[in-house]
């Protein structure tokens, strides 16, 4: 008799537990939050989603964290999220509910609590968990309307020292299946003193395929009309070593020169370019700054290198750069400069958490980019710019960019 008590009991909290961890995801669900599973395992509670709908990684980890009290998940000892991008999985953390308590209780504060929390990115092992696991609220097939500015300037001479054109810069994106997004982009101009060709009209128009392998390597591939008046593919790869401390980056493209015009037909489109580059990245953990080292060919086709530090504070970027390259760049008064210097700004921008997604939801934008380059009008070691892919908010998963960010946005 004894044992069949023991039995019931036993059942009776495993029903109760699953029921908990049932309306957990429901929860995550209502919320917002998409492609949530869960698996138990033993005393260990694994949980996937992906944030669509909070700009900042750390601060839609942050929001969940708060939020478990609300659930009985005494028949576990951790927690562990993994969290995607496109599906794709990024990272894990795992929080100890113990630890949990004792912030939510006073005991330990949010810096604390960020301590003794597991950050990592290698997820291979984890992602197994979820194979079988059955998904809710998947991001598929939904069109997302991200809305901002973008701003031209030129600084000119002592009869016109500062010129500018403003866009407003509207987007299409969807997410297809995993890793797997449509990007359209159309720049209508607002105001412009900048002479010049300009006329409002697309700018991309492309479809983009990422994913990951094992040993942290992520692969993407775009083609259609790409960024800077381009028809035609890019391809990058990526491996990071040592977890995301160092990783080295080929690309290679093939394209032609054209744009679309108002009319939403080709214009000038001739002129094929192969591209090629080499990146080695170091990320200086302590500091979250980026040390980078990126040769090959830049968007005039032009051979050279670009030295650049970036340091990151959360959602603010602000990096200096050199480049030097076999096009000379152009300084003041007609002089002829050896090599480039610069610096650039990236400030989030609009809301901080956005309207619960659906099947189609317009926002702002996620940031506001600023650029200065002391090149006059020369052509020389400018970027290529490859659109929306994995890789454009990839540093947002980094495991000490999700502590600090706890750090900031944790509150009992």
């Amino acid at each position: 008799m004894r044992s069949f008590i023991l039995v019931g009991l036993w059942s009776l909290g495993l029903f109760s537990a699953h029921a908990q961890e049932s309306q957990l995801i429901q929860s995550l669900s209502d919320q917002g939050f998409e492609n949530l599973a869960s698996v138990a395992k033993g005393k260990d509670l694994y949980i996937t989603y992906e944030n669509n709908l909070y700009r900042f990684e750390a601060k839609g980890l942050a929001n969940i964290l708060m939020n478990l009290s609300e659930f009985d998940l005494d028949a576990y000892e951790r927690i562990h999220f993994l969290l995607r991008s496109q599906d794709i999985p990024m990272a894990i953390v795992s929080v100890s509910l113990e630890d949990l308590s004792a912030f939510k209780n006073g005991i330990i504060d949010r810096f604390a609590l960020a301590t003794k929390m597991q950050f990592s990115i290698e997820i291979d092992k984890i992602e197994d968990y979820f194979k079988a696991a059955e998904r809710m609220n998947s991001s598929f097939y939904k069109i997302d309307i991200p809305i901002g500015l973008r701003f031209d300037y030129l600084l000119g001479d002592f009869n016109d020292g500062f010129q500018s054109r403003t866009y407003v810069n509207s987007r299409v994106l969807s997410t297809l299946g995993r890793g797997t997004e449509f990007e359209f982009d159309f720049l209508n101009i607002v105001q412009n003193d900048i002479p010049g060709r300009a006329i409002s009209s697309p700018v991309t128009m492309k479809i983009t395929q990422s994913a990951r392998f094992g040993q942290n390597t992520f692969l993407s591939a775009s083609l259609g009309y790409l960024p800077q008046g381009r028809f035609g593919m890019y391809t990058r790869f990526r491996n990071y070593l040592d977890k995301e401390r160092f990783y080295l980056e080929l690309m290679y493209g093939v394209t032609r020169n054209g744009y679309l015009d108002e009319n939403w037909a080709i214009q000038n489109n001739r002129n094929s370019d192969a591209f090629w580059q080499a990146v080695f990245n170091y990320r200086w953990n302590k500091y979250d700054t980026d040390i980078n080292l990126a040769y090959g060919t830049f968007y005039a086709a032009d051979l050279g290198y670009k030295f650049q530090i970036q340091r990151q504070f959360n959602e603010v970027y602000f990096s200096l750069f050199y480049a030097r390259t076999d096009v000379k760049s152009s300084g003041s008064f007609g002089s002829v400069e050896p090599a480039i210097i610069g610096f650039s700004l990236t400030v989030p921008f609009g809301q901080s958490k956005f309207i619960k997604p659906g099947r189609i939801r317009a926002r702002t934008e996620d940031q506001f980019y600023l650029l200065y380059r002391y090149s006059g009008f020369s052509s020389s070691g400018i970027d290529i710019l490859y659109g929306n892919d994995i890789f454009s908010d990839i540093r947002e998963f980094y495991p000490e960019v999700l502590r600090k960010g706890l750090m900031k946005h944790l509150k009992p």
